[in-house]
């Protein structure tokens, strides 16, 4: 980075974003955290919403842990940052963005 000296945090900044630049999408799966916008007709976000796919017995509506054989959670799994899925939701048809994820192995209970 031209103007800064070797050791200057923007070059550690600078090799972060190579590395995550280069890695491949990351699948929804299990404990996959969410956070998706629901899309109107014409794609623009109406709402948006945490989501989080654990084991049906972890399933907590009050904490947004949905259950894995879930149709909407089927529906989500092996999709990727920036994917549209469509799927239903409270029994309604929608288009759901996946605008972030993040995922872990640890059961969170």
């Amino acid at each position: 980075m031209p103007g800064y000296p070797v050791g200057h945090p923007i070059w550690k900044a600078q090799e972060i974003m190579v590395v995550l630049e280069g890695m491949p999408g990351n699948p929804i799966a299990e404990y996959s955290s969410l956070r998706l916008d629901e899309l109107d007709d014409d794609g623009k976000a109406v709402d948006q919403f945490d989501y989080r796919i654990v084991p049906d017995d972890e399933a907590d509506d009050e904490q947004a842990w949905y259950p894995l054989s879930s149709p909407t959670s089927q529906d989500l799994l092996g999709h990727v940052i920036d994917d549209i899925v469509e799927t239903t939701l409270d029994g309604r048809p929608v288009r759901l963005h996946v605008r972030a994820h993040s995922r872990d192995n640890v059961q969170p209970r």
